[in-house]
């Protein structure tokens, strides 16, 4: 059986990470839920028309990001 307040919660997490983060060179990305700094990059493709994807999980172990698996976009521009 689901847990409806389960499913809620990973709802409202996955509609808050949806749009992706601004990524700072003082602080990297930051966890959306959680505040962590600098959270880890497992994914950074190449910079595309001054454009810097890179993708991120969470590693506090009680932040709801890594407790359900989910990563993060973050998008750094860059600067002329």
């Amino acid at each position: 059986m689901v847990n409806n307040d389960a499913v809620n919660i990973y709802i409202a997490v996955a509609e808050k990470i949806k749009e992706g983060l601004e990524y700072t060179s003082q602080f990297g990305a930051v966890c959306p839920l959680c505040g962590q700094t600098r959270i880890r990059t497992y994914s950074s493709p190449k910079w595309k028309d001054g454009v810097k994807i890179r993708y991120h999980r969470c590693s506090n172990d009680s932040c709801l990001l890594n407790i359900f698996n989910l990563s993060v976009k973050s998008i750094e521009i860059a600067e002329n």
